[in-house]
C-alpha cells in the first residue's frame, strides 16, 4: 500500500506501508517512548486512511498472523460498539 504525499500531514513524500515489519508493542513501552522523546505524537490519521491501512493489514499475505488477528479483533470490537 502506498500513502501519497498529502494524504496525511506527516507524509511528505509517497510512502510504502510495509506490512511485514508491523509488530505489536506493550502500552507501557509506547508510554516510555513518548516520555523519553523516542516517539513524538503527530496528527491523527483520518478515519478513511485508517480504514485503508487496516484493510491492508488484513489482506496482505506479508502481515504476521498475530498482527492480522489483532487488527481484525479491533475492527470487530469497533463495529460492535
Amino acid at each position: 500500500m502506498i500513502i501519497r504525499k498529502g494524504e496525511h500531514p506527516f507524509v511528505r513524500w509517497d510512502t510504502v506501508v510495509f506490512f511485514a515489519q508491523a509488530f505489536l508493542e506493550k502500552l507501557s513501552t509506547i508510554e516510555e517512548w513518548l516520555a523519553n522523546g523516542s516517539a513524538v505524537p503527530e496528527v491523527a490519521v483520518s478515519e478513511s486512511l485508517l480504514c485503508e491501512i487496516q484493510n491492508g493489514f488484513v489482506a496482505s499475505d506479508l502481515t504476521k498472523n498475530r498482527v492480522r488477528d489483532f487488527v481484525s479483533a479491533y475492527r470487530t470490537k469497533q463495529a460492535n460498539g
